[in-house]
């Protein structure tokens, strides 16, 4: 290609562009940007290349960091210089706010707006718009977007016509436990709350959302538990995401992992999509603000098991009057919150025998008896009543273990008893 040429990905939806070092640049259906080249295209003289992105999605890579740690990509947007060395990043320009989104894969960006620079390392995400500073990075997966902006930054997959997809790029950090005593997971962003589980030193935990401060880390311990884990003694690494490769084309590798979760206070600017507002207000402390803790006045970690943006930490759908992070039933009505084999799930929703009647109506909890038989009526299922016919004498020992017969006459001595017997030995009175 030369000085004003243009390429059309309509019929794709994504093309790519590679310069003489090597450098890769994906762009896609909604980009909108200008190129150039500054430098001799020399392999002696590397060239600094400038691109402007007005609108859309860029993904750009370099096969080898080391070998071009001189050479350079600089993007300008709206709101944001960012500049990149020997590094797979991806840049988003929303039109219609002018925010530039900033999520690095590998190596490191450096970003700058409003007179100041962030540094975003490999598997953390920026943000600024127009006049404001650049957020303070955080950690780069879906979790925190959405946390940060509900449901205003779109999937991977569309921003890219399914080029990257959303879970590779925003996946989980894996981080193992580093501390001899082992890392308890809370249910909460403190010492303070509910301890879950122990996890031992050397195990895997799943981080995908940070509270305010990045001191605390939620996600899912080995065992599948999911909590608040203290980022002090965790360790975390970035998976690298997979490229779809086109033949013949030089693809960046992943490079090394990135450090240690860094100790980051946020600025007091507030970055969104649209106008900056003031920094939102936390009312119980739990590091999520107001307008997006679905339980603003009740310390929580967000679970909200049916997902109708009322936490379970305030939520009670059953209305029994337990909560639903604390009810052994969630959708059954059971406000004493009985539990007969406590093993965390409610009477009113268990069944113990797998006998399909439930432990609160069946009549034999532990034993199997679909049928729920109950001969004497004592609401204790003939399948575990040691005594069926309510005689006062045990099944082991009566002589009419299904009819009552205190007395337990046995005229033919035949063991079985006058009551039930049918008399056809002989009869010794």
């Amino acid at each position: 290609m030369q000085t004003g040429d243009a390429i059309n990905v309509r019929e794709r939806g994504e093309g790519w562009l590679t310069f003489p070092d090597y450098l890769i640049v994906r762009i896609f259906r909604d980009t909108d940007m200008g190129i150039s080249v500054e430098g001799e295209i020399d392999p002696e003289t590397p060239p600094i290349i400038e691109v402007e992105l007005r609108g859309g999605t860029v993904f750009g890579s370099r096969p080898d960091p080391a070998e071009v740690a001189e050479q350079r990509v600089t993007i300008t947007t709206a709101g944001a210089v960012i500049t990149t060395r020997g590094t797979k990043f991806l840049v988003h320009v929303d039109r219609d706010s002018e925010a530039t989104w900033v999520l690095v894969a590998s190596g490191e960006v450096q970003m700058e707006g409003a007179g100041e620079t962030v540094t975003v390392p490999a598997g953390w995400q920026s943000w600024t718009i127009p006049g404001a500073e650049p957020l303070p990075p955080v950690p780069g997966t879906r979790a925190m977007v959405e946390a940060l902006f509900p449901e205003e930054l779109p999937l991977l997959d569309d921003l890219t016509i399914d080029a990257l997809e959303d879970e590779a790029l925003l996946g989980d950090k894996i981080c193992t436990v580093e501390s001899p005593q082992g890392l308890r997971l809370r249910s909460g962003t403190g010492t303070s709350f509910e301890r879950l589980e122990s996890m031992p030193d050397g195990s895997e935990f799943r981080a995908s959302l940070w509270n305010d401060d990045l001191a605390w880390a939620y996600g899912t311990s080995e065992t599948g538990q999911a909590g608040w884990a203290s980022s002090e003694f965790l360790e975390c690494a970035w998976p690298p995401p997979p490229l779809v490769s086109l033949a013949d084309t030089p693809v960046a590798r992943p490079t090394s992992a990135p450090p240690s979760i860094p100790t980051v206070t946020p600025t007091a600017a507030t970055i969104t999509i649209g106008t900056p507002t003031p920094p939102p207000a936390d009312s119980d402390g739990d590091g999520w603000s107001d307008e997006i803790d679905n339980c603003w006045l009740e310390p929580n970690d967000q679970a909200d098991w049916d997902l109708d943006n009322v936490g379970d930490a305030c939520a009670d759908f059953d209305r029994d009057g337990a909560t639903d992070a604390l009810d052994t039933c969630l959708v059954d009505y059971n406000p004493g919150q009985e539990d007969i084999d406590r093993d965390g799930v409610g009477d009113a929703c268990d069944d113990s025998d797998g006998d399909s009647a439930w432990d609160s109506f069946d009549n034999c909890i532990f034993t199997y008896n679909p049928g729920q038989e109950d001969s004497d009526l004592d609401d204790i299922g003939d399948a575990c009543d040691s005594d069926i016919d309510g005689d006062s004498v045990s099944n082991d020992v009566d002589k009419c273990p299904l009819v009552y017969d205190p007395e337990q006459q046995d005229w033919d001595n035949d063991g079985i008893g006058t009551a039930c017997d049918d008399f056809e030995g002989p009869i010794v009175r």
